[in-house]
């Protein structure tokens, strides 16, 4: 069972890299802009790395599945993903200062404990919490469900965040 839960699942593979490069660029690029080009080599290293021990890092392929084009699709839609980090998401993010990343938490909602996973917290200068969430690999639109995962986040962040528990992050 231990062995098992070491494995990423393919449809996780790519978020799982594009999360640890953002984490990477975030801590070291606070107010400056990103490393465009060292995202790129973090990013096709990783990829590389992943394809090379595939038997025994993903699930599809330790269970003897085999996919030739995975890697080469998952390294051509990260020029997408950086392009949108870059041009969307870097510019409302990159003065601000970075608080927590990719931690489990949970929270009770209606005596129930919910599990989650917090992609990014970070605070602006006049110190509004800002929870983002990635969402990688396929385009997302905005859902009841996305909606729903948000409202979660935002009452585990006024309950962990106790200073804000009168006004949870404002945005989200």
């Amino acid at each position: 069972m231990k062995r098992l839960k070491d494995l990423t699942p393919k449809n996780a593979l790519q978020g799982k890299v594009v999360h640890e490069i953002l984490e990477e660029e975030i801590k070291n690029s606070t107010g400056k802009e990103p490393d465009l080009d060292g995202m790129v080599a973090r990013y096709q290293k990783k990829i590389n790395q992943y394809e090379m021990t595939a038997q025994t890092t993903v699930i599809e392929f330790f269970n003897g599945g085999s996919d030739k084009t995975f890697f080469d699709t998952i390294r051509k839609t990260w020029t997408e993903n950086q392009n949108r980090f870059v041009s969307d998401i870097w510019p409302s993010l990159q003065h601000n200062r970075y608080i927590r990343h990719e931690g489990f938490d949970y929270c009770l909602v209606d005596n129930t404990r919910v599990l989650l996973k917090v992609d990014y917290i970070s605070q602006e200068p006049d110190g509004t919490l800002v929870i983002t969430d990635w969402k990688t690999g396929i385009e997302q639109e905005e859902n009841s469900i996305n909606k729903l995962q948000m409202q979660v986040y935002a009452l585990w962040a006024g309950k962990y965040f106790r200073s804000y528990a009168d006004r949870p992050p404002k945005k989200l």
